[in-house]
């Protein structure tokens, strides 16, 4: 296998990961989100929709948070940190080189750059952009109920639909957003600390039918470190990148190859086949890299 393809392989082995992780944030939002609607929920019911009650309630959505803004901004600081350290360990193992692990202070200054999706701003901005919005749209709802002459139950039911419908899936695209940049600032963030053993990356795209255009473009396409593009092209972006190393340090290791299990990476024969490797995995991972109900099957012999 060589540099090149076993980094290929990596970056994908750790974009169907990076999902898993998104689907678990999609969650999480989602559960943040009705919350929010229970406390819009208890403001609505509290009285009649009257001038006096709008005035009020445009006071109530400033100080409403629809999104946590400090656990958001933790996650995505440790995930910048977990994608450094992954980048350098899968850079040290598939070359004949030691790459060095940023330090979380470059690491820091890495995130605050702004996400590059539709003109860029820095995350904290992004979230308070992105509720101010979407408190005024709420704020529009209640009061064409109003003007409708609608109860205040009324409302609140049309206000739920909105927040369990287009609210989540907003959400939840600026959520992955923000994560798809915390993973490429710290990929960034390694290639420049070890510029002498890497000037170049490629970009990679999800190959399915969900692709954007403007990824299906980058594909393949090589820039070089702090010059080109990195991820997110665009909010729900899911392409990621891959070094490209100085050809000095490649390898081509003939009778074995790289794996990243329980343990971190490894080398191992190279006729280890994934189904046997697997099964030298702990419970935990392979859970994680299957599934519960498919990993049970598959310890048990079922499935291979």
């Amino acid at each position: 296998m060589t540099t090149k393809d076993y980094l290929i392989d990596a970056a994908t082995r750790r974009a169907v990961f990076m999902q898993r992780y998104m689907t678990r944030h999609d969650r999480l939002i989602a559960r943040q989100l009705r919350r929010y609607q229970r406390e819009l929920d208890a403001r609505l019911l509290q009285s009649d929709i009257g001038s006096r009650d709008l005035t009020r309630l445009i006071d109530d959505l400033r100080q409403m948070q629809m999104i946590d803004h400090a656990e958001m901004i933790a996650e995505a600081k440790a995930l910048a940190v977990s994608e450094a350290a992954f980048t350098a360990d899968m850079l040290t193992t598939g070359t004949s080189a030691t790459f060095i692990v940023p330090s979380e202070i470059v690491l820091a200054n890495a995130l605050g750059a702004a996400v590059p999706v539709q003109g860029g701003s820095a995350i904290p901005s992004m979230l308070s952009a992105f509720e101010t919005k979407k408190a005024a749209e709420i704020l529009q709802v209640v009061m064409d109920g109003a003007t409708q002459g609608k109860t205040s139950p009324a409302i609140a039911r049309q206000v739920k639909g909105f927040v369990q419908s287009l609210l989540t899936r907003q959400a939840q695209a600026l959520v992955s957003t923000i994560l798809s940049h915390a993973s490429s600032a710290g990929r960034l963030a390694t290639y420049e600390q070890n510029s002498s053993l890497v000037s170049q990356y490629q970009w990679v795209s999800t190959l399915d039918g969900l692709t954007s255009l403007i990824c299906m473009g980058r594909d393949g396409t090589q820039y070089d470190v702090g010059i080109g593009p990195m991820p997110p092209a665009h909010f729900n972006c899911r392409s990621t990148t891959i070094p490209l190393v100085d050809p000095k340090y490649r390898l081509d290791i003939k009778g074995q190859r790289p794996s990243i299990g329980a343990d971190g990476t490894q080398v191992v024969s190279s006729k280890t086949k994934y189904s046997g490797w697997l099964r030298q995995q702990p419970k935990s991972f392979v859970d994680e890299a299957l599934g519960k109900a498919r990993s049970k099957l598959f310890r048990d012999g079922a499935a291979t």
